[in-house]
């Protein structure tokens, strides 16, 4: 993301999907988000993407964040490039390694919190 915007990690962090694509990107993704927000564990959307100048097959994942109390902290996303297939199932084992670190954050959350309440 750094390299395709010209922006450091921290700048992109603190922007928008509005911010950073077209209407009709940014509207698709909100989607995501919302299906996110309805209790989906995962969201995803392929869309080609132009940017400076270049066209760009992207694969969007979308996944929540969840707090302790069971509320959702943050939808964390992460686009990969599927312009070139030989990468696909790269990317699949990387979102599945993806969705197993989020549901150990998750454990891991409940039971710093469960360990708070009892101190």
């Amino acid at each position: 993301m750094e390299a395709l915007f010209g922006k450091s990690a921290g700048q992109i962090c603190n922007m928008t999907d509005t911010d950073l694509f077209p209407p009709e990107v940014a509207a698709q993704l909100q989607r995501s988000d919302q299906q996110i927000s309805d209790g989906a564990v995962a969201a995803s959307d392929e869309l080609d993407l132009t940017i400076n100048g270049v066209l760009m097959r992207c694969l969007w994942l979308k996944f929540p964040v969840i707090g302790p109390d069971g509320r959702i902290i943050f939808i964390g996303s992460v686009m990969l490039d599927i312009s070139r297939q030989e990468d696909v199932a790269e990317m699949r084992q990387s979102l599945e390694q993806l969705q197993q670190t989020n549901q150990k954050l998750q454990k891991t959350l409940v039971e710093l919190d469960r360990l708070a309440q009892h101190r």
